[in-house]
């Protein structure tokens, strides 16, 4: 188990500190705000698709950070992985910072491709440590979402402003999940942070096809998408 608020903060304060972040903000002020969203059920070559076509994010190694520099990035969540229950993973890594350009609008397809057990992801300003049953009052996510089923999963679509630039927690909610590892941080850095860490990375402003590997077993027997 991670002793995770001294981790986060310093993560978050070491990003901001060596890009030079800016006070101003342009764009939506607060914490991040729901737009929509849709519940769906997904076979593994549904999921797969989804995985094939999201927004590749820049890959940190030194920080475990995603950097989406778009203004609309799509990513794919799996939930509670083979292997790894407690635990969300993002384009083949796990629990990663997402880092976010200001005034994005990000849509988020959140999967729990666990056979076991119900996770669900919600993000926003969150207080360390995490109560066992996590306080979601104010927040943005999805709805409890059911174990996989014979190949049939379980997910929610969400889309949301990322509101002020600042440091969020994304989580699951379920009891004692995120007090066993299950969260990440998520950074909404202004313009001039985001254009410090492209350059001090020497990455370019415009992704890179998607490469992550799936996260659940390829044998499972497909079946169509739903939505609700």
């Amino acid at each position: 188990m991670r002793t995770y608020p001294f981790i986060a903060l310093f993560l978050a304060a070491a990003f901001f500190a060596a890009c030079g972040r800016s006070e101003k903000t342009n764009g939506r002020t607060g914490p991040p705000s729901m737009v929509y969203r849709k519940s769906m059920r997904l076979s593994t070559s549904d999921l797969g698709r989804l995985e094939r076509t999201q927004d590749s994010g820049h890959f940190l190694v030194s920080s475990n950070s995603l950097v989406f520099s778009g203004q609309g990035p799509h990513i794919v969540v799996s939930a509670g992985p083979k292997g790894d229950m407690y635990a969300f993973r993002i384009q083949s890594h796990r629990n990663p910072t997402l880092v976010f350009s200001e005034g994005a609008f990000v849509t988020m397809t959140v999967a729990n491709v666990d056979p076991d057990m119900q996770h669900s992801l919600f993000t926003g300003i969150v207080k360390m440590p995490f109560a066992v049953v996590p306080d979601t009052v104010g927040m943005i996510g999805t709805a409890m979402l059911a174990p996989d089923a014979d190949g049939s999963i379980s997910a929610n679509e969400i889309a949301f402003h990322v509101g002020s630039p600042g440091i969020y927690t994304y989580f699951c909610s379920f009891p004692a999940h995120a007090r066993a590892g299950m969260w990440g941080t998520m950074i909404v850095a202004n313009s001039e942070t985001m254009e410090s860490v492209l350059q001090r990375n020497k990455l370019s402003s415009v992704p890179t096809p998607s490469a992550s590997t799936p996260s659940w077993p390829r044998e499972r027997k497909s079946k169509s998408i739903e939505l609700d």
